[in-house]
């Protein structure tokens, strides 16, 4: 109600096709007030889709005048949804009321008797997130939330590439940083990397820093809103790459909680455009949330029997995370050319993972080594030409921005944008 969210027209008006949600919503809390049967049953409904696994939905009262007398006792929640058979001047008026009660950052939807683009228009002029018409279609009332919380949280239009290795040793970390790099340095785009590993990562080698922070110190100056703390944790490498400092946890101790990580990365997701999370070496538990809230997913794998079998039981895995039928990963296989004689070839590994596309990366034991005892990252070294021209095609698409061009310029995407597209997960 205080973040005033303005649109230029109903999206729930006319003949606009609403796009299914079909990702996990942020933790948040919403409360709805209304006294008719069919939306109760709705909002009750809601809780068992699995969307709505991170958000507490709760009945609070018919109308808004109840509204108002509740939350001038008590805290207002992420989002409240305001039911009213009338939306007469005396309304708006009570709805300026309500706003006098709750606290900053609360949302609010308003849902009306009537379909009017010009009181729509001026709801949400007021500050009001949406206008839905009675009786509501489930679709169009998650898709309101959706919008809703996405505004509050500021992650709109980010994008969240998860990168994950089917074991240790297969070059997760390295493929996370040639990633970051040509995201960064040659489509220009403002791209954090963060690892969900702690002491068990060494990103911070690729990147040619010493660590100096945690994922708990970072995790704790969200929390306590203490942006200086978390700006000296961030090291700015150039001005489109960003890598979050950490690596100091003790190794044998989990490196943050699962929530804390989660709020961490929520609010990385508000700042940066483009955040790359390599969670090679992390817990089980903060991988499934990585997985559960990316647009898009790349397992790294290399062209051998036991990691190939690995790939299939990780993607099977992956389809079962809330939202996963629809994240389509791209396989990474990296190491081709190790020990050719013994690899699969990449006809049969299409055939048996059942599969379209995959990226072959090639192997250049000096380059990795070099860089890994220099500190300086792989884009300075001279054989990291095949890498970039490997990678970059599938940056541009998997992030939906723009095809490489090797004069270092930007064009419209094509090709395989289609294909990529189902990677977002409809956003």
């Amino acid at each position: 109600m205080v973040e005033e969210t303005k649109k230029q027209s109903n999206p729930h008006q006319g003949n606009e096709t609403v796009e299914k949600v079909d990702s996990l919503l942020p933790p948040a809390k919403i409360h709805l007030f209304s006294e008719d049967l069919d939306t109760l049953n709705l909002f009750d409904a809601l809780s068992e889709d699995w969307r709505f696994g991170r958000v507490h939905l709760a009945i609070r009262g018919n109308n808004l005048d109840d509204s108002i007398e509740y939350y001038s006792r008590r805290k207002s929640p992420t989002l409240i949804i305001i039911q009213t058979e009338t939306t007469s001047p005396e309304f708006q008026k009570r709805l300026e009321d309500l706003a006098g009660v709750c606290d900053e950052g609360t949302a609010a939807i308003v849902v009306g008797p009537v379909n009017d683009v010009q009181l729509y228009r001026h709801l949400t002029n007021i500050g009001i997130s949406d206008y839905l018409v009675h009786p509501l279609n489930k679709e169009d009332l998650v898709e309101a939330i959706a919008t809703s919380l996405q505004d509050i949280i500021g992650a709109v239009d980010s994008h969240l590439l998860a990168l994950i290795g089917v074991k240790g040793g297969v070059g997760t970390t390295c493929v996370a940083s040639m990633m970051g790099d040509i995201l960064s340095k040659d489509f220009r785009q403002k791209t954090l990397i963060m690892d969900a590993a702690g002491a068990n990562s060494t990103l911070w080698n690729n990147f040619s820093f010493t660590p100096s922070g945690s994922l708990i110190e970072a995790a704790l100056a969200v929390a306590d809103q203490d942006m200086e703390t978390f700006e000296r944790l961030i090291v700015k490498k150039s001005d489109h790459l960003h890598i979050l400092n950490s690596g100091t946890e003790n190794i044998l101790d989990k490196p943050v909680a699962v929530e804390a990580y989660e709020m961490l990365l929520d609010y990385c997701l508000s700042i940066y455009p483009n955040v790359i999370v390599d969670t090679s070496g992390a817990p089980v538990a903060i991988k499934k949330v990585v997985l559960a809230r990316a647009n898009s997913v790349g397992i790294v794998t290399t062209p051998r029997v036991p990691d190939l079998s690995l790939t299939k039981m990780m993607m099977k895995g992956i389809a079962t995370i809330p939202g996963g039928h629809n994240k389509k990963p791209m396989i990474l296989l990296n190491k081709s050319g190790c020990a050719k004689s013994h690899e699969i070839g990449a006809s049969d590994i299409k055939e048996a993972l059942g599969i379209d596309d995959l990226i072959e990366l090639p192997w250049d034991a000096n380059m990795f080594a070099g860089a890994e005892n220099s500190g300086e990252a792989l884009s300075v070294q001279k054989s990291f030409a095949p890498y970039k021209n490997k990678l970059s095609d599938v940056v541009g698409t998997m992030f939906g921005i723009s095809t490489f061009s090797h004069e270092g310029e930007t064009q419209s995407s094509t090709g395989l944008a289609g294909f990529f597209d189902k990677l977002k997960g409809g956003k």
